[in-house]
């Protein structure tokens, strides 16, 4: 069973609010190559980098490297995350926790119910 992951609130708050991302990870069903989100987000390449740089830093994407035998390797970015959860804390701060693509919906409804038992 995988754990929710812990990011960085900011960052995370930043790279969903901006409509750019959010169209990036729309179309990251499947690991792209930054020229094929490029294309499928019709964004310039430039735009497309500093997009999944901030999408990168909230642990919203996930950058791989296909290593291939004629030395040109290939880098592709894949969505890290199926959700997230965004809790108030003591009324002071606010925590972001990740859902992973690897989880059940069982297993998210169980992380769900204890967050949600925490508060109570």
């Amino acid at each position: 069973m995988s754990e929710l992951d812990s990011c960085p609130v900011e960052a995370v708050c930043t790279a969903l609010a901006d409509e750019e991302c959010r169209r990036i990870l729309r179309v990251l069903d499947e690991p792209l190559t930054a020229s094929d989100v490029a294309q499928h987000c019709d964004l310039p390449q430039t735009s497309t980098y500093r997009k999944l740089g901030m999408l990168s830093t909230a642990d919203l994407v996930e950058e791989r490297t296909e290593i291939r035998d004629d030395g040109n390797h290939t880098t592709r970015f894949v969505r890290n995350a199926t959700g997230a959860f965004v809790t108030f804390e003591d009324g002071q701060s606010f925590s972001v926790e990740l859902i992973t693509d690897d989880e059940t919906p069982d297993q998210r409804l169980a992380q769900l119910w204890t967050l949600v038992s925490e508060e109570l």
